[in-house]
């Protein structure tokens, strides 16, 4: 409900998390920061079965140039089954210091394969993802290869593609298998550009 996670890892030889979940997980507040140098980043990651966040505040950097990501909450199915998530609020920030290319940063992130099904339903909150090179900055990404993953945006306030050269093409990245529905919220982006070719 309240207090800090803040995660700088003594080794930076590996991916780093602030806070990974495998079961039942229900967050009232508080926040969780997760900084890295060197390997993909997250504040909160979730697989199998759930994650309910009702508040708090959740921040991914990426803090160097190198070809890895940042993501504020990432959801992944592909190990042990269905993967649900339930956004009321709290603020998302996902940042990516890094100039490279293939480097990517979302403040919502879903991974996972047809198979093992990822649902995400978000209510409320602040999403955010920005990046200093060129690409690659998204408020809600779907992994790139087929992803069954669906998200349902009820509300909350989403932007993204804070970037070098003000390319969009990132912004809200659906992917070629996902299914994107947004029926409220506020953007500071036209999301019709990418979720009318990729629902």
């Amino acid at each position: 409900k309240d207090g800090q996670i803040i995660m700088t890892p003594a080794s930076e030889s590996a991916n780093v998390y602030g806070l990974y979940n495998t079961g039942k997980l229900t967050i009232e507040g508080g926040k969780i920061t997760s900084t890295t140098k060197k390997k993909t980043v997250y504040a909160v990651f979730s697989e199998a079965p759930s994650v309910t966040i009702n508040g708090g505040t959740f921040e991914a950097t990426l803090d160097a140039n190198v070809n890895v990501s940042a993501y504020a909450i990432a959801l992944r199915g592909d190990t042990s089954g269905e993967s649900v998530a339930t956004i009321n609020g709290g603020t998302f920030t996902a940042t990516s210091k890094s100039m490279t290319g293939n480097n990517r940063c979302a403040a919502v992130y879903a991974s996972g394969d047809n198979s093992k099904k990822i649902t995400i339903t978000i209510n409320g909150g602040t999403f955010e993802g920005n990046r200093d090179g060129h690409r690659g900055a998204s408020a809600i990404r779907f992994k790139d290869s087929p992803c069954g993953a669906t998200i349902v945006i009820k509300g909350g306030s989403f932007q993204a593609g804070n970037t070098a050269d003000l390319a969009n093409e990132d912004r809200m990245f659906a992917g070629s298998a996902g299914t994107l529905t947004i029926n409220g919220g506020t953007f500071t982006y036209d999301t019709n550009i990418f979720t009318a070719a990729r629902k």
